[in-house]
């Protein structure tokens, strides 16, 4: 039987108590302690700890009367209380931002031009901008929790912040280690994919156990599932990758080798390459890729012929989803991604997609599975994430946070 010391259990609390906050959005004591199931003295032990070092604050009584006691008062983030750095890398996204507590967003900038094949060099810009970011915001350091990373590529907790993609032209470098190297802060890595789903899962009620499946197709395609409530993942990596699914009979080659897989017919850089074989000359040579796709998705508004390529090809991502779904009796799918809002993509998905799940012997009714656009953005996704990662967790630290600590 494990046991649990009651450091451990104060600091479980404490955790608990902020993401209920946070996920309300305000809330008085009374309230806490029925979310969180603690007595009324712990939350008010624990709230008034939170708020000593600037982390929580009380809203002010806006009726002018006074009446309203403490605990009825409601608590909130406090905004300045503690900051985050995210970080968004990817083919066709390139992301730094500050935000603070409660999620919004100070300042940030877009990388487009960086180049990710000079990994060293790209890594520096990235951390520099970060350092800029915080010198400009004139944030004080000392309440900056980290920096969040959120990449294109599938992260494995076995590799310590080590990244290998093809498609980033990276082999094995050390990501998280030199962005923590030149920012002086910790680092939490995670997979967009993943990171999109966990921001969706955030906004659903927190008993809320739905197998769930998210796809990210912007460029090049991720994805991730949820198991009534549970990420799936192993040491080499998370499960419910779909990119590598092959549809039979298909000869489209991949460049990991094999043919028919979704990558190569369904992702945002697979419909780029049919629309410039197709039609020479639409689509420009000297765009970037992210210029390449919203040119691929502004053509096919106009032209009918560009439209049906989305369509078809979002045909082929139903037919892995059916798959996918099948096999983890998914209840709600999340598309995410610029390629997989376009319109016409969107009703091939639709079109193809047939699956519902077996019918309960009691109930008789198959179990409808809904697919919907997931309306969080990367930097949205990596915010939220490193978050979870450093604010909302057992493993923080008050004691930075104190005025003796500020001043240090």
């Amino acid at each position: 039987m494990l046991s649990v010391s009651s450091r451990d259990l104060r600091k479980i609390n404490r955790e608990s108590v902020l993401k209920s906050i946070a996920r309300a959005g305000a809330a008085s004591r009374l309230q806490l302690a029925g979310s969180t199931g603690l007595t009324t003295a712990a939350i008010s032990r624990i709230t008034r700890q939170l708020i000593d070092v600037g982390l929580l604050q009380e809203i002010p009584d806006s009726t002018g009367t006074g009446n309203r006691g403490r605990r009825t008062q409601p608590l909130q983030l406090a905004p300045n209380g503690a900051w985050i750095i995210a970080m968004v890398i990817s083919a066709n996204r390139r992301s730094v931002a500050i935000a603070n507590s409660c999620g919004k967003v100070q300042a940030s900038v877009e990388l487009e031009s960086v180049n990710l094949g000079q990994a060293d060099k790209a890594l520096r810009i990235f951390a520099t901008a970060a350092n800029d970011l915080i010198e400009q915001s004139q944030v004080n350091r000392k309440r900056i929790l980290g920096v969040s990373i959120v990449v294109a590529a599938l992260t494995k907790p076995a590799n310590d912040g080590r990244i290998t993609s093809p498609i980033l032209e990276w082999d094995d470098i050390p990501v998280a280690h030199e962005i923590a190297r030149m920012t002086n802060l910790p680092v939490h890595l995670e997979t967009r994919a993943v990171a999109l789903l966990q921001s969706e899962l955030w906004c659903q009620p927190a008993n809320d156990n739905k197998s769930v499946i998210l796809v990210n197709n912007g460029w090049r395609m991720g994805s991730s599932a949820s198991l009534n409530g549970k990420l799936l993942e192993t040491g080499e990596g998370r499960l419910g990758q779909l990119s590598h699914y092959a549809i039979p009979s298909n000869p489209t080659t991949c460049y990991c080798g094999q043919s028919g897989c979704l990558d190569a017919l369904a992702s945002g850089a697979a419909l780029v390459d049919a629309i410039e074989k197709k039609h020479r000359g639409l689509i420009g040579h000297n765009l970037s890729l992210n210029q390449k796709l919203d040119a691929a998705i502004k053509l096919a508004a106009t032209r009918r012929s560009v439209a049906a390529e989305f369509h078809r090809a979002g045909k082929f991502l139903g037919y892995g989803l059916n798959a996918l779904a099948s096999l983890f009796a998914a209840e709600q799918i999340f598309l995410a991604g610029a390629t997989c809002r376009q319109p016409d993509y969107f009703e091939g998905v639709k079109k193809s997609f047939t699956f519902s799940a077996p019918a309960d012997k009691q109930i008789e009714t198959s179990t409808h599975c809904a697919v919907s656009l997931c309306s969080i953005s990367s930097i949205d996704a990596a915010i939220r994430t490193g978050l979870d990662a450093f604010l909302f967790c057992d493993s923080l630290d008050l004691q930075q946070f104190k005025p003796s600590a500020m001043r240090a």
